[in-house]
C-alpha cells in the first residue's frame, strides 16, 4: 500500500506541470476510489476513438489530461494521479507489453489510429 508520503510527493509534480493545472470537471472522491479499483480489477477495450470500456463502465478517453478518464454522462473526473495511472494502464493494456511508449511523445492522430477497435 502506497503510504501518504509517497503520494503527496507524487501530487507535488503537478504544481510544475502546467497542462495539469486547468481541468474541465469537478474531482470526486467516490468515482476516484471507484476508478481505482476498476484499474486494480479490469483491462481497457477501445470502444471507438474517443471512449474505452474499463469493466462495466464507458470511460472518454481523449482531451488529455483536463478531460480524460470521465464517465460521459457525468460531470466529474478522478484525481490528476488517476488520470496518470488510467492513461499507463491504457497504453500497457493496447500495447499489450510491460513498458509502452510514451503516449505523450506520440501524435493524437497516429495514437488513435493505432488501437484495434471493438464493436459494440
Amino acid at each position: 500500500m502506497v503510504n501518504r508520503f509517497t503520494i503527496f510527493l507524487k501530487n507535488l509534480a503537478f504544481v510544475v506541470r502546467p497542462r495539469y493545472w486547468g481541468m474541465n470537471y469537478s474531482y470526486d472522491k467516490s468515482w476516484d476510489t471507484k476508478l481505482n479499483k476498476l484499474l486494480d480489477e479490469h483491462t481497457f477495450t477501445i470502444i471507438g476513438q474517443h471512449t474505452a470500456k474499463l469493466g462495466p463502465i464507458d470511460l472518454w478517453i481523449c482531451n488529455y489530461p483536463y478531460a480524460s478518464y470521465t464517465d460521459p454522462r457525468r460531470s466529474y473526473r478522478p484525481s490528476r494521479l488517476t488520470i496518470v495511472r488510467c492513461r499507463e494502464k491504457l497504453k500497457k493494456d493496447q500495447y499489450n507489453i510491460d513498458n509502452p511508449p510514451k503516449i505523450d511523445k506520440i501524435l493524437p492522430k497516429k495514437y488513435l489510429t493505432s488501437f484495434k477497435f471493438v464493436n459494440t
